[in-house]
């Protein structure tokens, strides 16, 4: 008799370091990898005003043997099931590090670009490094009429 091959269809919940939150569905025999281009494409579908984005990694959040909760990082071909074996659910949560990609037009308008403190470029409030941007705060002081800085 022939062996079924179903493929066991899973909900994963994403927290994302844009905070973003999104549900993607994962069949069991999808790699780390898969699941990062899937996740890229739904994303941008979920968020398009962010654009797309590159994914850095996923993680989960495990209690180790001294119960101190700790991200593991996943590896790319590794099984995203592998790592919920044994968790009666099919509901699984992962954060995953992402940075939001620059469009290259961007790069070519050198009145957005400015230089910070550390010499990085930033674009309108974006840190940009190796094609990717992170969003970072900038402060400015400013100077009153008088002369102080607030």
């Amino acid at each position: 008799m022939a062996e079924s091959h179903t493929r066991e269809t899973n909900c994963v919940y994403v927290e994302t370091s844009l905070d973003t939150h999104l549900l993607v569905l994962l069949h069991d025999r999808e790699t780390i990898s898969d699941f990062k281009v899937k996740l890229c494409k739904e994303h941008h579908q979920c968020f398009p005003q962010l654009g797309k984005i590159d994914i850095s990694a996923v993680k989960v959040n495990r209690q180790n043997t001294l119960g101190l909760l700790l991200d593991y990082h996943l590896p790319d071909s590794m099984l995203l099931s592998m790592v919920f074996n044994g968790i009666g659910h099919n509901c699984w949560f992962v954060f995953v590090d992402a940075a939001v990609k620059v469009p290259s037009e961007h790069c070519l308008n050198h009145e957005l670009l400015e230089k910070d403190k550390n010499d990085s470029l930033l674009l309108d409030g974006y840190a940009l490094e190796a094609g990717v941007v992170e969003k970072t705060t900038k402060t400015k002081e400013l100077e009153l009429s008088d002369g102080e800085k607030s």
